[in-house]
């Protein structure tokens, strides 16, 4: 409203006796409100964002998602993860361009692909061409008896300023003695300009909708991206006891000053010192220390001063720093008839980071789907659950009216059959919580309700949408959880930000881990790799990560042992000191703890 009182407001801060109903009216220009244009409103009911707008806001593209992958764990090698993936998506395509009969049809399922990223041109070539023919040996079977059939084309792939590949292919069977996309060259002429290009087209489609889905996705998620292909390649675990080590050998033998304060330590060259990458590096829990030094030492492993004393991984550096990473030019390099090599086409960046960052995208597509699914099911199965109940007593309602909870939420609720002394001791405990932080701070906009909530099997239910905390009144423990859910959406999605993924990731790598040593009959097993609501997917989604996190963060770390929150001790709720430390020093990064209170509890 600019900054103006609504009517509800002003009418919640006066009295009935003493309303200024002119001001109210006045204050507002109302005629604006005759011609309201696009902002005109269509509909009453609050909209649940789509899992469109979701993946829009990731920089995630559909069709390519859609399709489900299987988990291929940390223990299968890039190559094959890749195969893999270029090999489920092509089956998919495939399924697409049998429906492919013209020109325009191909045109439409392209722009699905690369959203017009990429310029493909398609030309159909006669029964009788040089090209048929070629393509004709290629497809040979005496069981082939529709060869006549056969759409052959030729095809160009290229954007505003580069073509990366011209090549033909048949557009209703696949080439199956294709290795990596090409099956030869055939030459015409002494001249490298006279060849023919082969393709498989499903795989050679497969391969650019996966480079532009990573390209897209890069331009959005550069800092989680940074931290994947740092920890892969660079970071130094500064809590591993052999890191150690060789810190302290980095440390006394080149007189570098490493704190040791952070999870993280990465050292890098002067040049790459700037505002904007310490910045970025602080908020991925990383100390970063800037050297010319060359380190030259056989007793510390290569990797812990790789960033100085070697050209490639000088390159890769200066493309995650630069951006440059992910701009197609720096992923793939195609032959054609305007290229040179003519020999194959080939990844200039290493399978290992191109898998990273499909995985990444991958983890973050089911973050959405699984966060589409909880609104919705939140808003159909627990409605209830914040719709305020009838015929509450009037000694509940009075306590209502002066509970404690109101100087922090904007409405409270008790269900009738609340111990009044026992709702007494949760608001000290409360406040007491919230003393320990210069950020807990009121939400008038939201709700807090206590409630029972034993046919929705919930503890706690948080609702963002109608930003209400709602916990049982058998469960008080949920408290902490259903708060962490709504530090986290009331914080432009915290769960969703670079500087939570160190955490995610270890939490994930952690609780997968624990998992797979539990035995195959374990009830918590059979659940995790099952289908029900509460299975692998609801455990790894990430809002519910950062909840669990905040709990072992209040409980485990600050040692609050009050009513507010649970023991934190099943398995969910991993407690290695590389986690505790990651989790610590997330939370001390984004809330400011008090003193005096820190001290009362230690």
């Amino acid at each position: 409203m600019n900054g103006q009182l609504s009517i509800f407001e002003l009418f919640d801060q006066a009295n009935n006796d003493s309303v200024d109903w002119n001001q109210i009216f006045l204050q507002t220009d109302y005629n604006s409100y005759l011609n309201r244009g696009e902002n005109k409103i269509t509909s009453l009911k609050r909209r649940v964002k789509t899992l469109e707008e979701i993946r829009s806001k990731k920089g995630i593209i559909p069709n390519i998602f859609d399709i489900r992958y299987k988990d291929l764990g940390d223990d299968i090698s890039s190559t094959n993860a890749l195969d893999y993936y270029f090999d489920k998506l092509s089956k998919y395509i495939w399924l697409k361009l049998k429906n492919c009969k013209t020109e325009s049809d191909f045109y439409i399922l392209t722009e699905q692909l690369f959203n017009n990223c990429f310029n493909v041109k398609i030309k159909f070539v006669g029964n009788d061409s040089e090209e048929s023919q070629l393509l004709n040996l290629c497809l040979k079977s005496k069981k082939d008896k529709n060869a006549k059939d056969n759409l052959y084309v030729k095809i160009t792939i290229s954007d505003s300023s580069n073509i990366y590949l011209n090549f033909i292919s048949c557009l209703n069977k696949p080439i199956k003695k294709c290795i990596d996309g090409t099956i030869r060259l055939y030459r015409r002429g002494r001249h490298k300009s006279d060849c023919y290009y082969i393709r498989d087209i499903g795989k050679t489609l497969a391969e650019f909708s996966i480079l532009y889905a990573i390209k897209k996705f890069a331009n959005v998620n550069n800092k989680q991206i940074t931290f994947l292909l740092l920890k892969k390649y660079f970071l130094i675990d500064q809590n591993n006891s052999d890191h150690k080590k060789y810190i302290k050998l980095l440390t006394d033998k080149f007189n570098l000053n490493i704190k040791g304060d952070k999870y993280y330590f990465l050292l890098l060259p002067s040049y790459l010192n700037d505002s904007e990458n310490v910045k970025l590096l602080n908020s991925l829990n990383i100390e970063v220390l800037f050297t010319d030094k060359k380190i030259t030492d056989n007793s510390i492993p290569q990797k812990y001063y790789l960033p100085l004393s070697n050209e490639y991984s000088k390159y890769i550096l200066d493309s995650i720093f630069t951006n440059d990473f992910y701009t197609l030019n720096n992923i793939y390099k195609g032959g054609s008839s305007n290229n040179e090599d003519f020999k194959k086409d080939f990844f200039i960046i290493h399978p290992d980071i191109l898998v990273i960052m499909f995985k990444l995208i991958l983890d973050e597509n089911e973050n959405s789907k699984e966060k589409v699914k909880y609104l919705n099911n939140i808003e159909s199965s627990y409605a209830a659950s914040y719709e305020t109940k009838k015929n509450i007593p009037l000694k509940i309602q009075k306590a209502m009216k002066y509970s404690l909870f109101n100087n922090f939420f904007g409405y409270v609720e008790f269900d009738e059959l609340v111990d009044l002394e026992k709702i007494e001791e949760i608001e000290k405990e409360f406040i007491a919580f919230s003393n320990l932080f210069d950020e807990i701070k009121s939400h008038k906009d939201h709700s807090i309700r206590f409630r029972r909530l034993g046919k929705h099997k919930a503890a706690g239910l948080y609702f963002s949408g109608f930003q209400a905390l709602c916990i049982d009144i058998n469960y008080p423990y949920s408290l902490i959880h259903e708060y962490g859910h709504m530090l986290d959406y009331t914080n432009n999605e915290l769960s969703d930000q670079a500087s939570f993924l160190p955490v995610y990731t270890r939490y994930k790598q952690v609780l997968t881990t624990t998992v797979s040593k539990l035995a195959l009959e374990d009830n918590f097993r059979q659940k995790w790799e099952g289908n029900s609501k509460y299975n692998r997917n609801y455990y790894l989604q990430n809002t519910e990560v950062f909840a669990r996190c905040f709990e072992i963060y209040i409980r485990i770390i600050l040692q609050v042992d009050n009513s507010l929150c649970g023991n934190c001790k099943s398995i969910v709720y991993p407690s290695d000191k590389l986690i505790l430390k990651l989790i610590g020093d997330y939370f001390n990064n984004i809330l400011t703890l008090k003193e005096e209170p820190l001290k009362a509890i230690q």
